[in-house]
């Protein structure tokens, strides 16, 4: 990842170029004309974030306005244009910081709400934007209107709520919905100050930033990061504020992995507005700190990017073989199954021709073993002494972790054979 360019939406000219074709072609009474204007308008907002140029962005608004004006609210994508006009009016808010037009994202992300009716399968997704919305309107606007954060914090909560645990927008509601409750701990409807786009505002009687206020301050840089807003997380008071954080977070007893989850963000996003070429030294401390700040997330079972996931699962693996370490000697069988779900998580992390992929497989039948020491099971012994046989069949010879793996399945195989009294086991141990 290190010195990695920024995506290149290679043949995004086409995409347009095609999106307008059916355009011109369906004709007033297509039914599928507001479908085709607004895959036009999405080419277009995403050529903007790709180009910059600001006459994409308005030739995006004016389009989906068009697929807004002949939508069918009757058809089961009712809202679908109003979501993306919203969508494309927020990008123009972030570039120009026009309240005009948040204030139309605001309104036309409601009119896809109300046209989509509960149970539509993008209710949540229209939920929580709207609550982003409301959020970003609550931050810009002097007056702070408490009730646009109030609102912001109902709808992004109704988001999680009604979406799938696994589904794949989950991560994404509950980070709108941290933010929003991150500004409604702060007391940003009071008036606190904004990372970013002025001086960190302050909280404690020296003048400094409480760890709420750092947490408000490094989600709102986060949730602004954008083509039309890199400043957010390249200006010194934001690297500043995501520094007080991560040592306030250090020096917590239980890690608070939403918080951490914030702050690994930051830094990858900040690795990703770095110009390319860039300082080395910038570009690694970037991800560094973001792999320290993902680190607990990935043990507690949270998402991470995932140009990052190998690198934070190679991290994770240190810190796995030592909870392996507790859990064989002291934890019980609940201990020993997180554990091997770590060891799982890990190996799936990692490139299926990485030569230190079995030695992560191998973790699983071992933890299966000493789970079966715990609850009896023959199931697991089994299982355990499988795993472990199909882990080893794919390790390279002379491995530093190929010895010890063949200690432990022979010590499986001899725990076995005093399960069963089968010589055949004891003989196999013997041989390991």
């Amino acid at each position: 990842m290190r010195g990695e360019a920024r995506r290149d939406y290679a043949g995004l000219d086409e995409a347009v170029a095609r999106c307008q074709q059916a355009v011109d072609a369906a004709a007033g009474s297509d039914r599928n004309q507001a479908l085709y204007l607004s895959r036009l308008g999405v080419a277009l907002r995403v050529m903007f974030g790709q180009s910059g140029d600001e006459a994409d962005l308005a030739r995006a608004i004016g389009v989906l306005r068009e697929a807004v004006v002949v939508q069918d609210a009757d058809a089961g994508d009712a809202g679908l244009s109003q979501f993306n006009l919203a969508e494309a009016l927020l990008s123009q808010y972030e570039l120009a910081d026009d309240l005009t037009a948040l204030d139309a994202a605001v309104d036309a992300f409601c009119e896809a709400l109300e046209l989509a009716g509960p149970g539509h399968g993008y209710q949540g997704m229209y939920e929580s934007e709207l609550g982003r919305a409301l959020r970003m309107r609550m931050r810009f606007e002097r007056t702070r209107d408490q009730a646009d954060l109030d609102q912001a914090v109902r709808y992004a909560s109704h988001a999680v709520e009604i979406t799938p645990s696994g589904h794949a927008n989950q991560g994404r509601f509950r980070f709108t919905l941290g933010a929003a409750l991150a500004s409604a701990r702060s007391g940003e409807a009071g008036g606190s100050g904004e990372v970013g786009s002025g001086e960190v505002g302050s909280g404690g009687p020296d003048g400094s930033m409480t760890r709420t206020g750092l947490l408000g301050a490094v989600a709102s840089c986060v949730e602004r990061f954008g083509p039309g807003d890199l400043d957010c997380v390249l200006a010194p008071q934001a690297v500043r504020a995501a520094q007080a954080l991560t040592e306030i977070l250090r020096g917590e007893l239980e890690p608070d992995l939403d918080a951490w989850w914030r702050v690994g963000m930051f830094w990858y996003c900040r690795f990703v507005a770095l110009p390319k070429p860039a300082d080395e030294t910038e570009l690694d401390r970037a991800v560094d700190a973001s792999i320290e700040a993902f680190l607990p997330c990935f043990i507690g079972g949270e998402t991470v990017p995932e140009k990052l996931l190998t690198v934070v699962a190679e991290a994770a693996a240190e810190q796995v073989i030592e909870m392996d370490e507790h859990a064989e000697k002291f934890g019980d069988a609940a201990e020993v199954t997180r554990v091997m779900a770590l060891w799982q998580r890990i190996y799936d992390a990692y490139p299926a021709d990485d030569a230190d992929r079995f030695a992560f497989a191998f973790g699983v039948g071992h933890c299966l073993h000493v789970r079966s020491r715990r609850t009896g099971s023959r199931a697991d012994l089994d299982e355990g002494i499988a795993a472990m046989r199909d882990a080893l069949s794919g390790a390279v010879p002379g491995h530093p972790s190929l010895a010890p793996c063949l200690l432990g399945l022979g010590n499986a195989l001899q725990n076995r054979f005093e399960v069963s009294g089968d010589a055949t086991d004891l003989d196999q141990g013997l041989d390991w």
